[in-house]
């Protein structure tokens, strides 16, 4: 009997299963009277400090290509660190998701049951029964804040724990793990766990035992947006570098003295001394056949109206708010006209916000 021939690319790419919706539940499998008890992953110092330690001073252009060429093989550790560090030091960026986030997550919720126009009363009161079991989760709001961290990422993952709740199978805790702690299939796309056993290639999701939420795209390790704004933050963190740089350099006046020839040796050094004293007491009395010049750099655009670092850092500010919050003037005014202009803004970030909230 010969042997089937593996499919092609385009056959395994086509056959995937579409990706769930945000903030969607991966669908467990029937339980009946039994409940997947325990932990998948138990909590072990040793991988944790190594993963906590493991951090990224700098993104320089070579380690954020190499760390997206190892993320598109399913790697992603390294491109997680390089967004952690960059969340952390850029305020700009990290105000864009913390607020398009607490706008979803700090709001109350509910449970609507599903069916559409043909649920059910069972579909009504097992909603009813399910908002109730939530509502006594301890951390549930802290779960929705790790689960609508997908937008930066890509993905997120929470582990149920599962128990017999008056009579009920129902999740009492939701165990956050960290982007990193994953790793996905070169071919399948797949998500896998990494263990303390299997730190490397990671085990399977058990079915039932996670919430699971991912963006759309082509691979789930480039579907985060942060996968753009890392780009547009190091452009503006080297404007920004190059800024302080030149302030340092050429913010103060440079001052010369000049004097007549005809001058003598006595007047020569009244004004030596006075150039001293321009730049530590910020005055001095001389000669008038002498004079001092401050000579000041220009700093400005071609258009002489605004500081060509200034405008670099400002233009990729808004790169990144456009990305995250779909418009630039849901957290900042940019000038006269804004304010006109803040309501349609707003109406495009409720849709973006809508979009995250529907799960």
């Amino acid at each position: 009997m010969t042997p089937s021939k593996p499919p092609g690319f385009f056959a395994r790419l086509f056959s995937r299963k579409p990706k769930t919706q945000a903030l969607a539940q991966v669908r467990p499998q029937p339980i009946a009277d039994r409940v997947p008890r325990g932990e998948q992953f138990t909590f072990d110092q040793a991988i944790e400090r190594s993963l906590g330690l493991r951090t990224t001073t700098g993104a320089s252009i070579e380690q954020i290509t190499s760390a997206y060429q190892r993320a598109e093989c399913g790697w992603v550790e390294p491109m997680v660190d390089l967004f952690e560090r960059r969340i952390e030091g850029d305020a700009h960026l990290r105000a864009a998701f913390d607020n398009r986030n607490e706008a979803v997550s700090q709001k109350p919720w509910t449970i609507e049951p599903g069916g559409g126009a043909n649920q059910t009363d069972a579909d009504r009161a097992a909603a009813v029964q399910l908002e109730e079991m939530l509502r006594r989760v301890p951390n549930f709001t802290s779960t929705l804040e790790h689960q609508l961290t997908f937008n930066p990422y890509g993905w997120a993952g929470s582990e149920i724990t599962w128990d017999i709740v008056d009579g009920v199978a129902a999740p009492v805790w939701f165990q956050d793990i960290a982007h990193r702690r994953f790793t996905f299939g070169l071919e399948t796309d797949r998500p896998m766990l990494r263990t303390t056993e299997d730190p490397v290639d990671g085990v399977p999701l058990i079915p039932g035992k996670w919430w699971w939420t991912c963006r759309r795209g082509r691979l789930t390790a480039n579907s985060g947006l942060m996968r753009s704004c890392l780009w547009w933050s190091t452009w503006k963190i080297m404007s920004v570098r190059d800024w302080m740089i030149y302030a340092e350099r050429f913010g103060l006046p440079y001052v010369t003295g000049e004097y007549d020839e005809t001058i003598g040796d006595e007047d020569k050094d009244v004004l030596r001394q006075a150039v001293r004293d321009i730049g530590t007491d910020g005055f001095a009395i001389f000669s008038k056949a002498a004079e001092i010049k401050m000579h000041e750099a220009a700093s400005r655009g071609s258009d002489n109206t605004e500081s060509v670092h200034a405008a670099l850092a400002q233009l990729c500010d808004n790169q990144i708010s456009f990305l995250v919050e779909g418009a630039t003037l849901v957290s900042s005014v940019d000038g006269p006209g804004s304010h006109a202009l803040g309501q349609v803004h707003q109406n495009r970030y409720f849709d973006i916000l809508l979009g995250d909230s529907d799960g």
